[in-house]
């Protein structure tokens, strides 16, 4: 509605976000296991299983390991993958998802808007 009115989303609710998440996550889902993995995305590209394990791993699909991402993508990825077991779990997501939220959310009130999100931006 917001768009049809030209009105802007004033602040955004954490339900809002996990209901964002859970949309992402049943769209990227191809093998319905409730998680995010390399074995999602094999149907769409291009892969090599180089150990022959039956598992196409984040350097095998992309020829480069995590570590060797940019700083800031590392640690994003080590954050969400508490295990490092390249599989990103909905319950991983949800509780990286609402960690992140509450940095945000100053005043506790469960939304978060565009002035919480600049001074947060601010401190880093």
């Amino acid at each position: 509605d917001e768009v049809l009115t030209n009105e802007s989303i004033v602040e955004a609710s954490l339900e809002f976000f996990e209901q964002l998440l859970n949309n992402t996550v049943e769209f990227f889902d191809n093998n319905e296991d409730n998680s995010i993995s390399t074995d999602d995305f094999l149907s769409m590209l291009w892969h090599d299983d180089i150990k022959a394990d039956g598992k196409v791993t984040i350097y095998e699909l992309f020829g480069l390991s995590l570590i060797s991402l940019p700083n800031p993508l590392y640690t994003a990825s080590t954050l969400l993958d508490g295990n490092q077991d390249e599989l990103l779990t909905m319950d991983e997501m949800l509780s990286f998802l609402r960690r992140t939220f509450s940095i945000v959310d100053k005043n506790a009130d469960c939304y978060i808007n565009l002035e919480e999100l600049i001074s947060v931006l601010g401190e880093s």
